[in-house]
């Protein structure tokens, strides 16, 4: 993947030899993350995910900010009685304090996932979660977005908190979740009144959500404009999950120059057939030991 990258930015009319420069170095940094059968529930921040959650096919990426090699953010993808459920979050912040704090909301998470039966209720505990252990909450907060995919239905509900919708890919069309409800972060509900209902929206076959955190979007290029997010997935979108974040974390590379000043996540559920089986790695990809972007092992 890299080289054919090479190639292409050093193409005529490809951007910069210092934009290619960047770009490559932030796709060697990017860290595609699988969760292994020996060790399924802990890990580094963020974990693991499964290829493959039910009827969903699961694609991440993660690139720590310039002079960092871990942040903040984090996701996690869970297939569970209620269906197949994800969260994607940004831990206000950077260093070890913020990394102690993601492990400690995808602990939390873990624990409520298969049990809370409303995506509300699993916002609702980690929000008292992180109230009990934050002294002075509007100090350090988190950002999130939860999403529940239920077997053998054609919807899906999303709920947020303090995060940016989430990207639909539907048919050649990218647009921000309609009709998107978000909620404070969690950590502040205090200063609210309840919780709002899940968004639900069509899920079919074929049809993917990217989420994301505000890395990606508030990332600038030397010129100070922020990455056009909507239109380059637009641009670069692909049938191979897979292919396509790398292109999209490659394209970001390019606009920076090189690794971003903020946390980047990436998450992409891409919604298949119920009995389809997940598709075999691509030839030649190489093992976690050599690769320029690791992946990691295949559940």
């Amino acid at each position: 993947m890299a080289a054919l990258a090479v190639a292409a930015w050093f193409a005529p009319g490809s951007p910069s030899v210092p934009a290619a420069l960047g770009a490559l170095a932030l796709l060697v940094l990017v860290v595609p993350r699988r969760r292994s059968k020996a060790d399924p529930e802990t890990g580094p921040v963020p974990p693991e995910v499964p290829e493959r959650c039910g009827a969903v096919r699961v694609e991440a990426r993660y690139a720590p900010a310039a002079g960092a090699t871990m942040g903040g953010d984090l996701y996690d993808v869970v297939h569970t009685p209620f269906g197949v459920r994800a969260i994607i979050g940004d831990v206000t912040g950077h260093g070890a304090t913020a990394v102690e704090l993601a492990t400690d909301v995808l602990t939390a998470y873990r624990d409520l996932v298969r049990h809370e039966p409303g995506l509300p209720g699993i916002a609702e505990r980690l929000d008292g979660y992180l109230a009990a252990r934050i002294p002075q909450p509007t100090e350090r907060f988190v950002t999130a977005a939860l999403v529940q995919i239920p077997d053998g239905s054609s919807t899906a509900e999303l709920l947020g908190c303090g995060h940016p919708s989430p990207l639909v890919l539907r048919g050649g069309q990218v647009r921000a979740v309609a009709g998107f409800h978000t909620a404070l972060p969690l950590g502040l509900h205090d200063l609210a009144d309840g919780w709002p209902l899940p968004s639900s929206i069509p899920f079919d076959q074929g049809d993917a959500l990217l989420l994301y955190t505000d890395g990606a979007t508030e990332a600038r290029n030397p010129q100070g404009d922020e990455y056009p997010l909507a239109e380059r997935v637009a641009l670069l979108r692909s049938d191979d999950p897979c292919e396509f974040l790398d292109r999209l974390v490659a394209d970001l590379g390019t606009h920076t120059g090189g690794r971003p000043h903020d946390d980047v996540a990436l998450l992409l559920l891409r919604k298949e057939q119920e009995d389809a089986p997940a598709p075999p790695r691509a030839a030649g990809r190489q093992s976690p030991q050599n690769a320029p972007v690791r992946p990691a092992s295949r559940k």
